[in-house]
């Protein structure tokens, strides 16, 4: 490699802008934070979460945070684990 190409590898380190520490910021509390009701997604045999649509969501005057459940990828090897070896999605 001779010294013309290897400038042009060469890639500037970018000057975070107040948008990329915000999107970041958004992306960290949805990754903590995001629920969906039980019951309202599914697995199917091929493993991967699909839209239930025998689902019927309950009156807003019935609202009850018991109805919910994490929605994001597993996070421990204890509930990847039960995530392969299971046929629905369970409350972790």
């Amino acid at each position: 490699m001779d010294s013309d190409e290897e400038e042009a590898v060469k890639i500037e380190p970018k000057n975070y802008l107040e948008e990329d520490r915000l999107a970041y910021t958004v992306l960290a509390i949805e990754q903590e934070c995001q629920l969906a009701p039980i019951g309202a997604f599914k697995m199917v045999t091929c493993h991967e979460i699909r839209y239930n649509e025998q689902y019927r969501p309950s009156a807003p005057k019935d609202f009850n945070l018991n109805q919910f459940a994490h929605f994001r990828y597993p996070q421990s090897s204890e509930a990847k684990k039960k995530i392969g070896k299971s046929r629905s999605i369970q409350k972790v």
